[in-house]
């Protein structure tokens, strides 16, 4: 087998399982759009396609912070408050979309398999939300 259909191979399995990540979560969770098509016109008057990043979405990298009693995701979304956040557990990731004046977010977090979902709390302080959870009790 040549080395360029082997590495066709791998990626076509990649994305598949990206695709089954990602539509295991949920059709709650659409993610942001983040790019958008404007038609302009060049010097001439020609029109001319181009494609510009729009500036409203955004996905945020959130930090996974373990500590003895569980877990806490951090994450950045300034100028969110708490009427325009979303939280959502679907199967093992913690789903955040929020809003602010001018910027949508929208991101996912892996949690750790001992993560409680009833234990969920949140704090949304300056632009820093915070959302932990306890661990599940261990079955003996």
């Amino acid at each position: 087998m040549d080395v360029f259909r082997e590495m066709d191979e791998i990626f076509v399995r990649i994305l598949a399982r990206w695709d089954d990540d990602f539509s295991s979560a949920g059709a709650g969770f659409s993610g942001p759009v983040p790019v958008k098509h404007e038609l302009c016109t060049g010097d001439e008057g020609d029109p001319a396609e181009t494609s510009v990043t729009d500036t409203r979405a955004t996905e945020p990298v959130p930090e996974i912070i373990p500590h003895p009693d569980g877990v806490t995701v951090a994450v950045e979304l300034p100028g969110v408050t708490e009427e325009n956040l979303n939280l959502s557990v679907r199967g093992p990731s913690l789903l955040i979309e929020a809003v602010s004046a001018d910027t949508v977010y929208a991101t996912r977090a892996p949690l750790p398999t001992d993560a409680d979902p009833a234990t969920i709390r949140h704090s949304l302080k300056n632009g820093v939300l915070e959302v932990s959870f306890g661990k599940r009790a261990a079955i003996d």
